[in-house]
């Protein structure tokens, strides 16, 4: 079977600039994470989706072109073209390590968030309740409980 190396690099060249889009909202994301800008995550949210559509269509693409993985491929292509496709296989490969050591960062910095908005609401539970007097005189203490000690 003869393999088009350069529609694959053109695909693979498309995928790395995605991918790098992809990176620079992760980095931007960790920002507004910190900043607690809910809207702004959301926005960032939606912008990632769109891009992973457009990388799963350049991912069909190329599989429409070789049903195989990068490693498979490099052995049947010719030299000239070989080199090409080894150098784009590596960026892709650093780039999502880079996306995935940041995208674990932004999900360390969310589960803090997370942790920090149910001591707060802890906190507020517990001396939320108003304080009265029974009829003996002891001080009884009446609140609601709206948050769940198990979430």
């Amino acid at each position: 079977m003869t393999v088009d190396a350069k529609k694959i690099c053109e695909i693979l060249k498309t995928e790395y600039q995605l991918y790098q889009s992809i990176y620079q909202l992760a980095r931007r994301k960790q920002d507004i994470i910190i900043a607690e800008d809910l809207e702004g995550l959301e926005e960032i949210v939606k912008k990632e989706e769109k891009l992973l559509g457009e990388v799963q269509k350049m991912e069909e693409a190329r599989l429409e072109l070789v049903d195989t993985n990068l490693d498979d491929l490099l052995s049947r292509v010719d030299k000239p073209n070989k080199q090409e496709l080894d150098d784009l296989r590596n960026r892709l490969v650093s780039l999502t390590l880079k996306l995935k050591e940041q995208n674990l960062l932004n999900n360390q910095l969310i589960e803090d968030s997370l942790t920090l908005v149910n001591i707060k609401l802890n906190l507020a539970k517990n001396n939320g309740g108003t304080k009265t007097y029974s009829k003996k005189g002891l001080v009884k203490k009446s609140g609601s409980t709206f948050v769940n000690r198990r979430a």
